[in-house]
């Protein structure tokens, strides 16, 4: 299927009373202006995070080839190439000089979801691996499970300010926060991360959704055909606990560029209902007349 520029003229579009364009217009405008200003928001956390951490001026290495020792093999457990190039331990290097710490110190779950039994219009969300975007969660898109499914599985409830990881396939580390307070429980491809208090879950995950993550995430997943990234490699990474009013204002770009997404998809579903509900006016209003007309 597809649509070629031949075929545009071809198309009929509605003309509407000149305030009802206006409006519509409006709104469309407005939306676009969000959608620019979530995507700013979160551009700007990432780039605050980076300066403080010095990661905007790092150059990683790429040498042709490069050792490791005997004792870091019996350390990791590994024996692959991939797990010791040297760019991880240069990303190391600058996260040590901010405060770390091993995320198994600063959480309180670590654990996969479950597989829910998934009911069209059901009560409960279900949250699985295909949710989890680039900047946020498809909220909107969730799939659903029943009450009783979410119910018999406490386990994998998700709570607000919890961390939702991408653990198998092709964006394994990819990380969200959960920013709502609906119930909703995770499938088992995504890992449930729940942090200490006193740490920003937004900040957070933005530093697992940045190279200090996607690196430790290609440093510790396993597997050759697909990759896996388990709950017990998650503990090992090292993450920088900034200071709070830092943490507080990368989260707080993440959340306002939630926020404005949000607003800018309102702002499209209203133009959008608001043509559909004059063209079924229209179309009503038409076959009035032609009753009328007989």
């Amino acid at each position: 299927m597809g649509l070629i520029l031949a075929d545009l003229p071809k198309i009929l579009i509605p003309t509407f009373p000149d305030t009802e364009s206006v409006n519509i217009s409006e709104w469309i405008e407005s939306a676009i202006a969000n959608n620019q200003q979530a995507k700013s928001a979160y551009t700007q956390a990432q780039q605050i995070l980076e300066s403080e951490l010095g990661l905007d001026k790092l150059e990683f290495e790429k040498p042709v080839g490069y050792t490791a020792r005997f004792s870091e093999l019996g350390e990791s457990r590994r024996a692959d190439a991939q797990h010791y190039q040297p760019r991880f331990a240069q990303l190391m290097r600058a996260v040590e000089r901010h405060n770390p710490t091993r995320l198994r110190a600063i959480r309180t779950l670590n654990r996969r979801g479950v597989q829910p039994e998934y009911v069209e219009g059901g009560e409960v969300a279900a949250i699985n691996s295909q949710h989890l975007g680039p900047n946020h969660l498809a909220y909107d898109s969730f799939a659903r499970t029943s009450r009783k499914w979410f119910d018999l599985s406490p386990v994998a409830h998700v709570q607000p300010e919890d961390l939702l990881i991408y653990t198998t396939g092709a964006y394994v580390g990819r990380t969200n926060v959960y920013l709502d307070d609906l119930p909703a429980l995770a499938s088992n491809h995504v890992n449930i991360l729940r942090l200490t208090s006193g740490i920003d879950a937004a900040y957070m995950a933005l530093v697992l959704q940045g190279k200090v993550g996607q690196f430790q995430t290609a440093k510790h997943a396993r597997g050759s055909a697909q990759a896996e990234l388990y709950p017990a490699d998650i503990d090992k990474f090292l993450v920088p606990l900034l200071p709070a009013s830092l943490q507080a204002e990368i989260g707080g770009l993440v959340r306002t560029s939630l926020n404005k997404q949000r607003e800018s998809k309102s702002l499209l579903e209203q133009a959008k209902a608001r043509v559909e509900q004059l063209i079924e006016e229209a179309v009503a209003k038409s076959g009035s007349s032609t009753r009328h007309s007989r």
